[in-house]
């Protein structure tokens, strides 16, 4: 399974929280995020499961989360805070 996320961005009003992310992960690659309160760790995450939308695309096992079937993708994506 594949994680690609196409420039990703999201607002909470006027407050950008994520600018314009773009990366890939292959399968059988391990990936974590780092970084201070507030830099967009969590927001990130909640995207690659489906349950905050902002701009831009996420792609996961092939299915693109704002256009496929969530909880196929659920069922492959483990998140852990």
């Amino acid at each position: 399974m594949s994680i690609k996320v196409t420039n990703l961005t999201k607002y909470y009003g006027s407050f950008l929280a994520v600018d314009d992310i773009s990366f890939e992960v292959e399968k059988r690659q391990i990936l974590g995020f780092l970084g201070p309160n507030g830099a967009g760790k969590s927001t990130l995450m909640l995207h690659l499961n489906g349950i905050l939308h902002g701009r831009g695309d996420v792609e996961i096992g092939g299915h693109r989360i704002m256009r496929d079937n969530l909880p196929a993708i659920r069922a492959m994506v483990g998140l852990v805070f």
